[in-house]
């Protein structure tokens, strides 16, 4: 029986910034372990380092007045591993666009107004497959709106961004994201800019999409209450570093570090539960 191997393995990751004269430590020692099919919440307060984990790992981060060390490494198909940070900086951006699907907090607002849906969307399946056949993407694009749960695909398809709903075009830069064919998908707050409905519409919607597709995902998010509903592991950070990880279960049913205790009973609070 072949042992199964993480998907993603940080270790003792370390981003500075250099802002004006002085050099900031954002990211302080971070080690991090993933396994295929897992959910992962990473909670923290504004600043904890969350986004910049992200922006690390998928080489996000400008060349200039950003210094990372350690290693990011990704599991490829025959079993080896690729060290993002070994590679040269020009060749990182590509690698990850093509080894994680992303969803943004604005997504939404990361749709070109200018250009209509079947437009920018080619634009994108040509990109992760240059040799694809023109003639079928439009096809391919109204079999995923059905999919994705928007009818009458071909009219969508002609409309522009500012045409459709907050709930579609986020269904549509979610659809667009996942033409990488990655395994590995993250999400940065992917709700923020939508209505309490189709937030939850939306969080089902991706969880789905991981469960069908065998999906491992990064969830970020200040929302503990999402993450105890819809991952199976947590990571908590605060000040740049992770104080707690573990099962939903462990972490959620024994916290250890003080801030993670604040953090539940705060949500417990805002979920009409004892704090205690």
């Amino acid at each position: 029986m072949t042992e199964r191997q993480p998907v993603i393995e940080i270790k003792d990751l370390n981003l500075h910034i250099a802002r004006g004269n002085r050099d900031v430590h954002i990211l302080k020692n971070m080690s991090h372990t993933i396994y295929p099919g897992e959910i992962w919440g990473i909670a923290g307060e504004s600043g904890a380092g969350k986004s910049m984990t992200m922006y690390a790992m998928l080489s996000l981060l400008p060349e200039r007045r950003t210094t990372l060390t350690g290693n990011i490494r990704y599991l490829e198909p025959d079993g080896t591993y690729t060290d993002l940070l070994t590679m040269p900086f020009q060749e990182r951006g590509r690698y990850c666009a093509n080894k994680v699907s992303l969803i943004l907090q604005d997504s939404i607002n990361a749709l070109n107004p200018f250009e209509c849906i079947e437009t920018q969307w080619t634009e994108t399946v040509l990109l992760h497959r240059p040799d694809a056949d023109r003639e079928r993407i439009p096809g391919h694009i109204e079999r995923l709106l059905r999919r994705f749960g928007i009818p009458s695909g071909k009219t969508v398809m002609k409309k522009y961004p500012h045409q459709l709903s907050g709930g579609q075009r986020q269904r549509i830069a979610i659809a667009m994201a996942l033409e990488s064919g990655a395994d590995i998908l993250v999400a940065d707050e992917p709700t923020t800019s939508l209505d309490t409905i189709n937030q939850r519409k939306i969080i089902d919607f991706i969880v789905g999409l991981c469960e069908k597709n065998h999906l491992t995902m990064l969830y970020i998010t200040h929302n503990l209450g999402i993450i105890q509903e819809i991952c199976t592991h947590v990571a908590v950070m605060r000040y740049g570093e992770v104080i707690e990880r573990g099962t939903i279960d462990e972490v959620f049913g024994s916290p250890k570090a003080d801030y993670t205790k604040s953090l539940i009973a705060e949500t417990l609070k805002l979920k009409g539960g004892d704090p205690r």
